[in-house]
């Protein structure tokens, strides 16, 4: 699932509505309790059993009331980050650093699997072994992320053979990358532990 894809699943905030039900039930059970023990009714003869039933629904409350608090404020820094990446798209800036944060913020997986670094693409879409010197090849960007390292853009490209791959990058080559998801791009590349370095990208 893409970072956009989950964003939206995450500001429907699914689960909520039971939350907020599991809140009043617990909160009710605990009134009810409270009442009958001031009015003595249902107290008398198992006055340690029923203050045990109070202190386990208070308990249960108070963990109710605390999760609903952590979903909200949960919910309310994806409202903030949501009209934050609306305002980057509307203005054409770059949202890639921003789209990291959102997938670190909601433990979004990477959405692609990329193929070991030992195997590219040739051009007639047959998978080869990776030559000794630096290798050229066409690629679509679907996808740009701020790498580990600060300066590296991470982005996954799909081959014309159909095989994606993560092709790392800095400096010019990174913001070529960067500015041209959706679209093919050259790279002139090297293969990396993780995926194929970038020496060169040009939009094609």
């Amino acid at each position: 699932m893409s970072v956009i894809e989950e964003l939206g699943r995450r500001l429907a905030a699914p689960g909520l509505d039971d939350l907020v039900l599991r809140v009043h039930a617990a909160r009710n059970e605990l009134f009810e309790l409270l009442e009958k023990e001031k009015s003595g009714k249902g107290f008398f003869g198992r006055g340690n059993e029923f203050r045990e039933q109070v202190s386990r629904a208070r308990a249960e409350y108070a963990r109710a009331e605390a999760e609903l608090e952590r979903v909200r404020c949960e919910h309310t820094g994806l409202v903030a980050l949501a009209s934050l990446l609306a305002a980057h798209i509307q203005s054409g800036r770059d949202t890639s650093v921003l789209e990291g944060v959102l997938a670190r913020a909601l433990g979004v997986e990477d959405p692609v699997e990329v193929v070991p670094a030992d195997e590219v693409p040739a051009k007639d879409g047959v998978d080869r072994p990776l030559a000794e010197g630096p290798e050229t090849g066409t690629f679509t960007v679907l996808e740009v992320r701020p790498g580990r390292s600060p300066g590296t853009i991470r982005a996954y490209c799909e081959a014309e053979g159909g095989v994606k791959y993560a092709v790392f990058a800095k400096h010019s080559a990174g913001q070529v990358l960067a500015g041209a998801v959706g679209r093919k791009v050259v790279v002139k590349y090297r293969p990396g532990d993780r995926g194929l370095i970038a020496l060169s990208v040009q939009v094609a």
